[in-house]
């Protein structure tokens, strides 16, 4: 009897946990399905309840940066919610070590994100401002800093070169002429391309005028190169132009292409070893499309190589600025990182970059790369990768979530570490992804730090910041009319 009263009690209790009887089901298969949902429901249960009895914590969807990071600056816990407000599972919030348990900032704990690399799963502390100006322009360019001076300049066709005080981020002086190329320094004078004003050298302290070329040409696809006492500028039409960095005189000129068309694929000089490194030509259609090595001084054509991202192809292909170094050229082409003698042009070693996406195997397309210790470094997609230059051996790869745009993708490296405005807070970011400036240990791919670039104002989506520059204690943003100045 006892029995029968245990067994209706168990039938009672599976009725209130499970749906209609599958027919053919038996009551074994039934009891252990009551089982099994109850113990879900009762961990689920405890989930929800030890979240919501969470004391002093801070709820914040996973997607609101804003409210984590307040919590953060105050020392608070945090529960992540879904945009529906329930709280995320146990292994998708902040995990508490006994660290966490004495008391130590949340900036500094592990997030775990199943969604997000391993290499990124980490809540840096932040990097406060020094100082901020307002630049009187929206969009600004390629920062460069020597002797207490930031120099740059407005890229978007009004204003010219602006020089700022390393130290206060007083405006000290300013050129007319939007920036095309530029600026480059020696530590003594400022060089430029300006719209409206061709290219032009400036007293770094005072902005005095030094020399000016009016006609020389440039492109807005290559930088200038002041290697030597010389100033290099490509232009549009088939040409490089050399000048006398002292006086503005013209030295020499190399014909890339020849008929003065317009072309494309041109890439900024890079001058190492007496040597000046560019790529010239066009793609549409094809033509041909080298990677020059000229003598510095004479403009002498050493060698030049069409690259190809694949050694059958008919045509070379578009690279970008080369970076060199233990007798290497290193190059990309698309997803493919080629290493050149850089005496002979022969080919050394190629690397090919292919990630699974959405699961198929893509090619990721790589920005120029950077050099750095003898490692030649360049951005993807989904992270920043690095290789030997002499060998060609991977020896570095941080994951992350970089901009889409390769024209965004910028590099600085210094002390043993590489910096780069990205958005790893966000795995599935939209827009350009450029949201935060990081600063990552090239010894152990950990985040050392991060700053917040972007503003709560008009263009806050659509114009993060770009371009950023260092000196030896400290880093200089730009973003959307404003200069600033962080700690290294």
């Amino acid at each position: 009897m006892v029995r029968n009263l245990s067994a209706i009690a168990l039938v009672g209790l599976a009725s209130m946990l499970m749906p209609p009887i599958v027919h053919g089901q038996g009551w074994g298969d039934i009891l252990r399905d009551a089982a099994s949902r109850r113990a879900t429901q009762i961990a689920e249960e405890a989930i929800d309840k030890g979240l919501d009895t969470a004391e002093d914590a801070v709820r914040c969807m996973v997607t609101d940066q804003a409210c984590i990071e307040r919590a953060q600056q105050a020392g608070e816990d945090v529960v992540l919610t879904n945009e529906n407000g329930n709280p995320l599972p146990p292994e998708r919030q902040p995990q508490r070590t006994a660290a966490t348990e004495a008391g130590a900032p949340i900036a500094d704990r592990p997030v775990v994100d199943n969604t997000a690399p391993t290499a990124t799963q980490t809540m840096a502390p932040d990097r406060e401002i020094r100082w901020e100006t307002q630049t009187g322009y929206r969009d600004g360019g390629k920062i460069v800093v020597a002797d207490g001076v930031v120099a740059t300049g407005n890229i978007n066709s009004k204003g010219g070169t602006f020089a700022y005080d390393a130290s206060t981020g007083n405006r000290l002086w300013q050129a007319p002429g939007h920036l095309l190329a530029g600026p480059v320094t020696d530590g003594h004078r400022v060089y430029t391309a300006n719209g409206g004003m061709g290219l032009s050298a400036f007293d770094l302290k005072t902005g005095k005028l030094v020399w000016n070329v009016a006609d020389a040409e440039t492109t807005y696809s290559a930088d200038l190169l002041l290697y030597e006492g010389r100033v290099f500028v490509v232009g549009d039409h088939g040409k490089m132009r050399v000048y006398d960095a002292a006086s503005g005189k013209a030295l020499w000129t190399h014909e890339y292409r020849t008929g003065g068309y317009l072309t494309s694929c041109v890439t900024t000089p890079v001058g190492a070893d007496g040597l000046v490194y560019y790529a010239g030509g066009d793609s549409d259609p094809p033509d041909q499309i080298f990677l020059w090595a000229l003598n510095a001084a004479s403009g002498e054509v050493v060698w030049n190589r069409e690259i190809k991202r694949n050694r059958d192809d008919r045509y070379g292909s578009c690279m970008t600025a080369a970076a060199v170094g233990a007798g290497v050229v290193a190059v990309a082409s698309n997803h493919v990182m080629v290493g050149l003698d850089a005496r002979t042009g022969a080919e050394e070693w190629r690397n090919a970059v292919e990630r699974r996406i959405d699961g198929e195997v893509e090619p990721r397309s790589l920005a120029e790369p950077l050099l750095h210790d003898n490692r030649v470094y360049a951005i993807f997609e989904e992270g920043l990768i690095g290789w030997d230059i002499a060998s060609g051996r991977q020896s570095f790869e941080f994951a992350g979530n970089f901009p889409a745009s390769g024209y965004r993708r910028i590099l600085a490296l210094g002390d043993g570490a590489v910096y780069f405005i990205a958005n790893l807070e966000q795995p599935k970011a939209q827009g350009n992804r450029g949201g935060f400036l990081y600063a990552v240990d090239l010894a152990t791919a950990q985040v050392k730090w991060k700053h917040r670039v972007n503003r709560e104002k008009p263009y806050f989506d659509k114009w993060s910041s770009t371009y950023f520059g260092l000196d030896g204690s400290a880093v200089y943003y730009e973003n959307a009319g404003l200069l600033a100045k962080i700690s290294r």
